[in-house]
């Protein structure tokens, strides 16, 4: 996403709630100014070897409780900066479903992905 003075259009997606408990506190700190509203989060379901996300991208309000997103801004405003992080992956498939739904909610978007082995 890179250092910017105006964050009202950086957004930081997790593909997992692992991923957002896990390194949700360093994207805080990383940018400043972001609000709660902009740090994301994807449910998934995982059965046996399958993975199933859902369409829904959630965050955590100021109480601490997941809320959808979706219902809130449902879209990303056109020129977006999001930047998806991952804490582990192996074949980068959950990265892809997020990128997926993602370029669903916008149509000009700025993107990048970081996976961190934590």
């Amino acid at each position: 996403i890179g250092v910017k003075e105006d964050v009202s259009k950086c957004y930081v997606v997790f593909p997992d709630a692992g991923a957002h408990r896990r390194c949700y506190t360093m994207a805080v700190k990383a940018l400043g100014d972001i609000g709660l509203n902009q740090v994301l989060f994807i449910e998934k379901e995982r059965v046996a070897e399958q993975t199933e996300h859902k369409d829904i991208l959630y965050y955590v309000n100021p109480k601490g409780e997941s809320e959808s997103w979706d219902k809130l801004a449902g879209e990303f405003p056109d020129g977006a900066h999001v930047l998806l992080v991952d804490d582990f992956t192996n074949s980068g498939s959950t990265l892809f479903e997020a990128a997926k739904m993602i370029r669903k909610r916008v149509d000009k978007v700025n993107g990048a992905a970081l996976a961190i082995h934590a």
